[in-house]
C-alpha cells in the first residue's frame, strides 16, 4: 500500500460536499437496481450513484452484495467523518511528540543524576579513607583549653575571641580561615558553610627571624 498523503486527503475532504451523506435505493427518481448517495439540504443534492447496489436488484448476488457494501461504505466515509479522523490523528501525533520530548528530558536527567551519584560515592570513599585528623595535622596548642588530640578545639566547648582570625573546619571539606563576631556568626565564608563548622584552632605564629 502506498503512503497516505494526509494533507492532500484533508484538502480533498474540505472541498467535497460537507455534512452527513445519506444512502437511498432506487425508487422513482432513478433506476430501481441502483443506490444513490446524496445529501438533503435546501434541495436534493445527488453525490454518486452505485449500480446494482439495491438488495433486490437483478444483478448477480455476489456483485449486488459487493456494490451494496461499497454504497454503505461511501455513505459512512463522508468528508465530515474523514476530517474528524484526521483531526484525531493530529492530536495523537502531538501527544506522541510531547511524550517523546518528556522521555528524552527524563533520560538526560537520569544520566546526570547517575554521574552525580558516582561522584558522590567516590567522594564518600575518599573521606572514609582519609580522616580529618590525618589530613590536617597542626601543632597542639598549649594551655588548659579542651582540644582534640590533633589540636582542634570543638566549637561546642569554646569559641575563639571575637574578630580573631582562626583556622576552622567542618570535618569534611577541608579548612578555611575565618573569624567570629560578638553574636557568634562566622565569616567571611568562601568554601565552608558557617553553620557546619565543628572545630577551630589558632593560626600558627609567623616565623621569627634570628637576631644577628
Amino acid at each position: 500500500m502506498s503512503k497516505i498523503d494526509y494533507q492532500a486527503l484533508r484538502e480533498k475532504a474540505e472541498k467535497a460536499t460537507c455534512g452527513v451523506w445519506s444512502l437511498e435505493y432506487g425508487e422513482g427518481r432513478f433506476d430501481g437496481d441502483d443506490a444513490l448517495i446524496h445529501r438533503e439540504v435546501a434541495g436534493y443534492i445527488p453525490i454518486c450513484r452505485i449500480e446494482g447496489a439495491h438488495p433486490e436488484s437483478r444483478f448477480y448476488e455476489d456483485f449486488q452484495m459487493e456494490q451494496q457494501a461499497n454504497a454503505e461504505f461511501i455513505a459512512a466515509a463522508n468528508p465530515a467523518t474523514v476530517l474528524a479522523l484526521l483531526d484525531e490523528r493530529e492530536r495523537n501525533q502531538q501527544y506522541i511528540k510531547l511524550r517523546d520530548q518528556e522521555n528524552e528530558e527524563i533520560a538526560l536527567t537520569v544520566g546526570k543524576l547517575r554521574v552525580e551519584l558516582e561522584a558522590a560515592k567516590k567522594r564518600i570513599a575518599e573521606l572514609k579513607a582519609e580522616p580529618v585528623s590525618q589530613t590536617y595535622k597542626l601543632n597542639q596548642i598549649s594551655g588548659n583549653s579542651p582540644v582534640t588530640p590533633d589540636g582542634w578545639i570543638p566549637v561546642s566547648e569554646r569559641m575563639p575571641e571575637p574578630y580573631e582570625y582562626v583556622l576552622v573546619t567542618d570535618g569534611f571539606d577541608g579548612c578555611e580561615v575565618m573569624r567570629v563576631n560578638t553574636d557568634g556568626y562566622w565569616g567571611p565564608a568562601k568554601s565552608l558553610y558557617p553553620g557546619s563548622i565543628t572545630h577551630w584552632m589558632p593560626l600558627p605564629a609567623a616565623p621569627q627571624q634570628e637576631a644577628k
